[in-house]
């Protein structure tokens, strides 16, 4: 007979609660298609790219790191190991504040060991869907991400997975929401042979927190 499971039997990951989110701080705007590199946010001139934005360190008030050693201690023991961060003082979108999406592709979005003190929404704006081929929140912390498809022909960063929280290395995601994802793969099977399918096809996700 098989053993049988309760939910109540696993720990469950918690955020901290999520009033901070969207309540009284500023809302910035993404518009792939009307958006302009030189915008400044808002609804009249929204930006255009939000990875750009990440890799500009215009998201994010805090990256979290490991120094080698302890990257290589950790793969030693298979535990967790002390993790630093650095100040991103040139952060822009910072605690309370909301990223509203309009439609269209944004690519692979990174995120991983972005954190701040209070929670950063993105999402999608009223009636809009955006689509990310990606999305990689490892060791991401207080984010919270709605609405948003996820489709794509590859998995994110070379591994097998459209979404994940996790990589190689002990860092966990934590204080990190999803609401109303949609995931999916775009290409049709029958397009490959069944190998190929099989060897290169993404998983949905790989979810993990700290608990």
């Amino acid at each position: 007979m098989r053993p049988a499971y309760e939910l109540a039997d696993y720990p469950l990951a918690e955020c901290s609660p999520l009033h901070d989110a969207a309540a009284n701080g500023r809302v910035f705007y993404v518009d792939p298609l009307r958006g302009s590199v030189d915008g400044d946010g808002s609804r009249e001139r929204p930006w255009n790219d939000l990875q750009a934005l990440v890799d500009e360190g215009l998201i994010g008030e805090r990256k979290r790191f490991l120094t080698l050693p302890n990257r290589l201690l950790a793969a030693l023991i298979h535990r967790p190991s002390a993790v630093r961060s650095a100040s991103r003082d040139g952060a822009v979108v910072r605690s309370g504040d909301v990223i509203r999406l309009a439609s269209g592709g944004y690519g692979a979005i990174d995120l991983s060991g972005l954190s701040n003190a209070g929670f950063v929404t993105i999402e999608a704006a009223p009636g809009a869907r955006p689509r990310f081929t990606g999305l990689n929140a490892a060791g991401a912390s207080y984010f919270i991400v709605r609405g948003i498809a996820i489709s794509g022909a590859e998995p994110v960063d070379g591994g097998r997975y459209l979404l994940t929280t996790r990589e190689p290395s002990p860092r966990r995601v934590d204080n990190f929401v999803f609401e109303d994802i949609e995931i999916s793969w775009r290409t049709r099977a029958y397009a490959t042979d069944p190998a190929t399918f099989a060897a290169h096809a993404p998983d949905g996700a790989n979810v993990s927190a700290i608990a």
